[in-house]
């Protein structure tokens, strides 16, 4: 075995666990931050997965030196406004924004594939690991599917709402750190389940490997059925 394969072993496991690390530190900090009201630390977990995603889609580009200047010129020009003085005193709303934001943008993603004349997005996800058209039950199967995700997104949007509302800050925390992986896992391991017993004669991929096949070759939303 040369070095050459081994460095790259080497460095893709420090990445993946570098990756991990985050995610773990990520809801571990931003509670933490509710719990003692960190407030300057709370801003920067609140808009710091915002920017990196802006510097993500942004670092894709084709023209991402020119988006790039733009973005750091935004970001100097908000501190420069005193703009961080103001996050400061709403910072728990940062966080709910990022929350119910997210879930309802999956939400209408998801969705928007179960309009008339469109291919649900689990049934073009399924169709994109098998290569080829879905038997009819498959597909009736990913479409109800598509729909149970859709709803789940909305639920979690707005039991997030209601909890900032009428719960103590770090209730609302602890569910929206805590709880919400869990019932993201819950609804994996659930539809996993029902997909053994609802279709016994398919081929059923593992989860990490439908990722990496599904990032490969993601579907495009608006495919038509």
């Amino acid at each position: 075995m040369t070095l050459r394969p081994v460095a790259v072993d080497i460095v893709r496991n420090l990445k993946w666990t570098a990756m991990v690390g985050l995610l773990l530190a990520y809801p571990l900090l931003a509670h933490y931050s509710a719990l003692t009201a960190s407030v300057d630390l709370g801003v920067l977990l609140a808009v710091l997965p915002l920017v990196v995603i802006a510097l993500g889609f942004t670092w894709r580009s084709p023209r991402r030196l020119a988006l790039l200047a733009i973005t750091g010129f935004v970001i100097s020009l908000a501190f420069l406004a005193d703009t961080w003085d103001m996050l400061r005193q709403h910072f728990g709303w940062l966080f709910l924004v990022q929350y119910v934001a997210t879930h309802l943008a999956l939400c209408l993603v998801f969705g928007h594939t179960l309009l008339a004349g469109r291919q649900a997005l689990c049934s073009q996800f399924a169709a994109a690991i098998e290569h080829h058209p879905l038997p009819p039950g498959v597909s009736r199967y990913t479409r109800k599917l598509t729909v149970a995700w859709t709803v789940y997104f909305a639920f979690m949007a707005v039991v997030s709402s209601l909890l900032f509302w009428l719960a103590p800050f770090t209730v609302w925390s602890a569910f929206a750190n805590f709880l919400t992986p869990l019932c993201l896992l819950f609804m994996f391991l659930a539809e996993y389940a029902i997909r053994l017993c609802v279709l016994p004669h398919v081929k059923h991929s593992r989860l990490l490997e439908s990722i990496r096949i599904f990032w490969q070759s993601p579907p495009t939303p608006g495919r038509p059925s």
